[in-house]
């Protein structure tokens, strides 16, 4: 009740307007010899001179941060991707964590939380190594990495004449940017073989350089591409539909009616390479591989003609139990085609 009378009292004594309160308070808190002002500035409700100073000169550090972080993370360049990640590891330390300001730090630096974890884990790594920042972030060469001249080799092997052709259309062209209003153009490079084909004749050619198939195929030219004939994503959808519901009927009325030794006749399969795997021969010993021909089906020891079917399955008369698949068709629907799945019944 004290302190609250004291309080009443203050208010009455001030002026009644809001302008002439602030000047009346504002000039008795500019008094720095006032014990009363001492107090609040110790209890911190008042701030101090250098405190202000201190404040203006964080906002002005805040900024200029800003402005560099906003330049650089747009930027794709090595340089300014290490300027910003020693920035990141500079502010973020454990006076961030201890006064839980990450997140408010995250927010005005423009930055990802997660990309301030990362920059305090650098920051405790180089404190407890003798490396310093730049060594530490700078990329270095690994010991058996490749050398130029090796990559030349397999650059130029992408572009021969026995892996690679020129499209035949001028127009035909690739366009890749290497910098700000800046690109390279070249014709197109179609490939008359696989990836994998390519890389196999490369080891070949070139048996002394040891190479993968993966960096191999990243030291590919920019304008070579290979050509697909068709997309294989609907006829995938349509062969795995229609294997899973032959499966289906294989369970359901030939393994019945059955006997127990002609299961193994007649088996039923769970994946869809399962069923290609039967109509192949035995892979190679050697290259641990099946043969290209009996891939192209051009093998007379193999093909449709090793898979069995019982006499039900085969029947087509009208007795014979229906068999529900699926197949894309084009259905019209508000005057325009589109291409939907549907159920068929034989």
């Amino acid at each position: 009740m004290e302190k609250s009378r004291a309080v009443k009292s203050m208010k009455r004594a001030l002026p009644t307007t809001p302008k002439k309160k602030v000047a009346v308070m504002a000039t008795y808190l500019d008094n720095k010899h006032s014990p009363t002002v001492q107090s609040l500035e110790k209890l911190k409700f008042v701030v101090t001179p250098e405190e202000k100073t201190d404040i203006q000169l964080g906002n002005a550090v805040l900024n200029d941060l800003k402005e560099i972080v906003d330049l650089a993370k747009f930027s794709r360049s090595d340089s300014a991707r290490t300027a910003l990640s020693v920035i990141v590891a500079s502010t973020s330390g454990k006076n961030i964590t201890k006064e839980r300001k990450k997140t408010l730090l995250s927010r005005k630096l423009g930055l990802p939380l997660k990309r301030l974890s990362k920059g305090k884990r650098v920051r405790t790594q180089i404190f407890t190594s003798e490396k310093s920042c730049w060594t530490y972030i700078e990329r270095k060469t690994r010991k058996d990495a490749i050398t130029d001249d090796v990559k030349k080799i397999a650059y130029k092997f992408w572009t021969d004449s026995n892996t690679s052709r020129p499209s035949g259309n001028k127009n035909d062209t690739k366009r890749i940017r290497i910098g700000p209003k800046q690109f390279l153009k070249h014709p197109i490079y179609i490939l008359d073989k696989s990836q994998t084909e390519v890389f196999n004749d490369f080891c070949i050619n070139n048996p002394n350089i040891k190479m993968n198939q993966r960096t191999f195929e990243r030291l590919k030219s920019y304008f070579v591409r290979s050509v697909f004939v068709t997309c294989c994503c609907r006829y995938h959808v349509e062969a795995r539909t229609l294997f899973s519901n032959t499966m289906e009927f294989r369970k359901k009325y030939t393994i019945p009616n059955i006997l127990d030794f002609e299961q193994n006749l007649y088996p039923v399969y769970e994946h869809l390479t399962d069923i290609d795997v039967a109509t192949l021969c035995d892979k190679d010993q050697v290259t641990n591989s099946y043969s290209k021909a009996c891939l192209d089906r051009e093998c007379s020891k193999c093909g449709l003609s090793l898979l069995k079917f019982t006499d039900e399955e085969l029947n087509v008369s009208d007795d014979a139990p229906n068999a529900s698949w699926e197949r894309y068709e084009y259905i019209t629907v508000n005057s325009k085609k589109k291409l939907t799945l549907v159920r068929k019944c034989t």
